[in-house]
């Protein structure tokens, strides 16, 4: 979980060029696969993963996530 606080932290500092989706929080639904405009997340394993050169930051999955697990 440290290494989550890092990021948040890093996030809430920085205002990152992309998201980040925590994997421990990712229920693998898809809703921001759907969402992005960009076509910027994927889903991997199970998990929906960035594709942080086409991330633009709109954060319109931020606001899709029913889990709250992207940043």
């Amino acid at each position: 979980m440290e290494k989550e606080h890092d990021v948040r932290e890093y996030h809430a500092q920085t205002r990152a060029p992309y998201v980040y989706i925590q994997p421990m929080i990712c229920e693998g639904c898809g809703v921001c696969v759907e969402v992005c405009p960009m076509e910027a997340i994927k889903m991997e394993e199970g998990k929906a993963v960035v594709i942080k050169e086409e991330c633009r930051n709109c954060r319109i999955c931020i606001r899709a996530c029913p889990e709250g697990a992207i940043m």
